[in-house]
């Protein structure tokens, strides 16, 4: 509700605005007197820049954070709608010190500030290029969107992963397994390939079994699939599928892949701890020998 009336309220200033700016130009009044207390009008316009800045400001420098917490779609962290806000802040009080400058009629210091703003810029770009490179991958991060706050990702190239903690626009921050935090520049992470673990919630999980060559196949099989189905985390609607996959030295590898929904599950790698050891305990109860290298030493007599 918060969000609607600060919206109802930037329409209606802007009403106002055009309602004000028509009026004053259609009428000879306010041009009568603007020509016969020039200075008192200009010291007018001028405060009402500043008001409107500061209204502006005060009422709408969150409306970022507003959107955030209604659409879901939009996850910043703490530290990235600070950033916003500043900028947004700055870019109203620029914008309210260029008008002030132009009623004023000092257009020439409006275009020495540009000119001065251009060469800093240069000599910035040259002083702070992995600054500005940071920068920009820290916008290309937060308009693409790869992963938000608490999604466990890994860089391929540089053999980095863990649980995303913090997005900012200067660098990425993640925990590793280990709790370790590593703070990635934005510049690194926006041009090494991502691999996102928990972007989508259903996954397919892959593990080997192997079995003895004793073993009766078939009721192995069944054991495995009997037992993952109770699990909670297991999708319902995807088959279970138990497949032959090697000849080993010593036992029967088998390869079981499943669909499961990680929320249900805690996460994908303790929901395959999980279902290992379920199947562990399955094919103990059943019977079903899970065999391990074995070597025959056979002494011949003389």
């Amino acid at each position: 509700m918060l969000l609607i009336k600060r919206f109802s309220l930037l329409i209606i200033l802007a009403i106002a605005a055009v309602i004000a700016i028509q009026y004053f130009d259609g009428f000879t009044i306010y041009e009568a007197f603007k020509q016969e207390y020039g200075a008192i009008a200009g010291v007018g316009e001028v405060i009402a820049v500043w008001i409107v800045a500061w209204v502006v400001v005060k009422y709408f420098s969150d409306i970022f954070k507003k959107i955030d917490d209604v659409v879901d779609e939009v996850d910043f962290s703490e530290h990235t709608h600070s950033v916003i806000k500043k900028i947004f802040k700055y870019a109203v009080y620029i914008l309210a010190l260029l008008t002030t400058l132009n009623l004023l009629g000092l257009t020439g210091a409006i275009e020495g500030l540009l000119v001065g703003a251009g060469f800093a810029g240069i000599v910035v770009g040259f002083a702070a290029k992995d600054i500005l490179s940071n920068l920009i991958g820290g916008l290309s991060i937060l308009a693409d969107r790869p992963f938000k706050i608490g999604d466990w990702i890994k860089l391929t190239d540089k053999n980095l992963s863990g649980s995303v903690k913090e997005i900012s626009l200067r660098s990425t921050e993640i925990v590793s397994s280990d709790n370790t935090v590593i703070n990635l520049p934005n510049s690194l992470v926006a041009n090494t390939p991502i691999i996102n673990y928990s972007k989508n919630k259903l996954r397919k999980i892959i593990f080997p079994v192997s079995i003895a060559y004793e073993a009766d196949f078939k009721k192995a099989t069944k054991v495995i699939k009997d037992e993952l189905k109770g699990d909670e985390a297991i999708v319902s609607n995807k088959d279970i599928e138990v497949l032959f996959s090697n000849f080993g030295p010593s036992s029967v590898d088998l390869t079981v892949r499943v669909w499961v929904d990680t929320k249900k599950g805690k996460g994908a790698v303790e929901t395959q701890s999980r279902l290992k050891n379920e199947v562990k305990i399955a094919l103990d109860k059943a019977g079903i020998e899970i065999p391990y290298p074995k070597q025959v030493m056979i002494q011949k007599k003389e």
